[in-house]
């Protein structure tokens, strides 16, 4: 095994190198939360992007410098995002983008069984509503472009059509000739 070396540290990041031509940048540990009302829309927000100067839809998340990723880190995240409480919260699974080159863990989280707050008027031109079995259209249309947002938007589908009774979405009266 090559020894690790740290060659620059800032407050975000750090670079090291790994051997003689072995270079990777490590951040921490980050999550990305995938806000599901009961409807079935997903809860985007509108963030800056200064690498490309301009803005993007991106889905609230966050890093945390600490040995773990606790659920009230996430659920308090969410809210300071867009203005809604998780009753329920469900990690999906752990990613390693860029995994090459960038030492860096994005967890997802998949968050139903949304509560409104007071802090949510406060978010309401920062967020927009979205059904989660229609993304694929904002990706084609060039409006949702981060990779590990797309790729948290499979996973939370995925994992919903593989456990049906865990969508949390409203039960519906079936009418039949019986009930009429």
């Amino acid at each position: 095994m090559l020894k690790l070396q740290e060659i620059h540290r800032t407050a975000n990041f750090s670079i090291y190198c790994r051997g003689e031509d072995s270079y990777f940048v490590s951040t921490g540990d980050h999550f990305l939360i995938v806000p599901l009302t009961a409807t079935g829309e997903v809860i985007f927000t509108r963030q800056a992007s200064p690498a490309f100067d301009d803005d993007v839809w991106m889905l609230p998340y966050g890093t945390c410098h600490q040995p773990f990723i606790t659920n009230n880190t996430v659920k308090n995240k969410l809210l300071c995002s867009v203005g809604w409480q998780a009753e329920k919260l469900t990690m999906l699974t752990m990613l390693r983008p860029w995994a090459t080159s960038l030492r860096m863990r994005m967890f997802i989280y998949l968050a139903q069984n949304l509560v409104c707050s007071n802090r949510h008027q406060a978010h309401q031109s920062a967020v927009s509503h979205f059904p989660l079995h229609q993304f694929e259209t904002l990706t084609e249309s060039g409006q949702l472009l981060d990779s590990n947002v797309i790729a948290a938007l499979y996973l939370a589908r995925h994992y919903l059509s593989q456990y049906p009774l865990r969508r949390n979405l409203p039960e519906v009266q079936i009418q039949g000739p019986e009930n009429d």
